[in-house]
């Protein structure tokens, strides 16, 4: 019932109804903020403020999401996590965008465990993915840090974290922990290269 609702109010012709029928219908939290055609919501909780929520993108499962100011989300973003993880102990269920992010176009975030992405980061070009789950998988968070830069069709693993000014190069595949700052990692196998 819940996903009709948010496809209803998602096709309505004003930003302005759209957000009054997500805030006064399911709860949410949008202020001052712009939620494109198309862009269907159907989570447990959404806060946005001050940002622009670009068209067709779609958030849907059990799972949290707070978005702070000044962020730009383009379109054909997926924010999913599937039902199966309510059951389970252990997942966050939470996706955190702090001020100032830039979200480009088409891809794609696994919000089974928690994504936080840091102030004025940019996840860039198309085609990302972030995962949070996998078989046998004991940390699910994943972690950018502020001022970073990934580039297009990266891959983020379960447990992947990278600190502060880190630009992550086209294509590369992050699967542990980086805790160097001011650095870029490029490869399949998430190389640190100097800047």
């Amino acid at each position: 019932m819940r996903l009709v609702l948010a496809c209803l109010i998602s096709v309505l012709p004003l930003n302005k109804l759209r957000c009054f029928f997500y805030n006064t219908l399911l709860g949410y939290q949008i202020k001052n903020s712009h939620v494109g055609f198309l862009a269907i919501i159907n989570i447990n909780k959404f806060e946005i403020t001050d940002s622009r929520l670009g068209k067709f993108n779609y958030f849907t499962g059990p799972m949290k999401v707070k978005i702070g100011k000044g962020v730009k989300i383009g379109f054909r973003n997926k924010f999913n996590c599937g039902k199966w993880v309510a059951k389970r102990e252990g997942y966050k269920r939470e996706l955190v965008v702090e001020q100032g992010v830039l979200i480009t176009n088409g891809h794609h975030f696994d919000v089974a465990g928690k994504i936080q992405i840091g102030k004025d980061s940019v996840i860039a070009g198309i085609s990302s993915q972030f995962w949070t789950h996998g078989n046998g998988v004991q940390d699910h968070d994943i972690a950018i840090g502020n001022n970073c830069y990934v580039g297009t069709s990266s891959i983020f693993c379960p447990g992947a974290q990278i600190a502060d000014k880190t630009l992550v190069g086209a294509g590369t595949v992050i699967t542990k922990v980086f805790e160097e700052q001011d650095v870029l990692i490029v490869g399949s196998q998430g190389q640190i290269k100097q800047r």
